[in-house]
């Protein structure tokens, strides 16, 4: 994936443009709030694939997000509960800053239990759920394709999209 064009960020306030959004904030919540955070167990698993499958791979802990289509993060926002803020238009700084693009409905638990269910969002290219280990979709949710963007770069600012 080209990482030189835009990409889309959502902040809890709008920055004007040129700001910089450093990586690592989603993490310092999720670590300062500790397991009582909602999310925390599901990071964590999140966090000990990647470091099983390539460590080289940017940690979500340590990273900035960002969408790479305006579709993709009109359809996050309508979809994920608690989710607002201004939506940004952003650039990464660093484009050589370890960066991944996974699908976010394989960010969670989806399809039968199992221990290594977020080795699908480190490893998953081919997006029909029938090649995935575990899942078996009915076809609506098979067709939701929303990636997001997991960097180790700082964002800049380009334009606040919603004002």
């Amino acid at each position: 994936m080209d990482l030189t064009g835009d990409f889309f960020h959502f902040a809890p306030q709008a920055l004007k443009p040129g700001a910089i959004i450093y990586p690592g904030n989603w993490g310092r919540i999720i670590c300062h709030t500790g397991w009582t955070h909602k999310q925390a167990l599901r990071e964590t698993a999140l966090e000990e694939s990647r470091l099983r499958i390539d460590p080289s791979l940017p940690s979500r802990l340590l990273a900035a997000f960002a969408f790479p289509s305006l579709p993709e993060a009109r359809w996050f926002a309508a979809n994920h509960d608690g989710y607002q803020g201004p939506l940004h238009r952003v650039s990464l700084v660093e484009t050589t800053a370890s960066s991944y693009v996974g699908q976010v409905r394989l960010s969670s638990p989806i399809g039968t239990v199992r221990p290594f269910w977020a080795d699908n969002f480190w490893t998953a290219r081919d997006m029909a759920s029938a090649n995935l280990p575990g899942v078996h979709e009915q076809a609506p949710v098979r067709r939701v394709y929303c990636r997001e963007l997991v960097t180790h770069s700082p964002l800049r600012v380009e334009e606040c999209l919603d004002i």
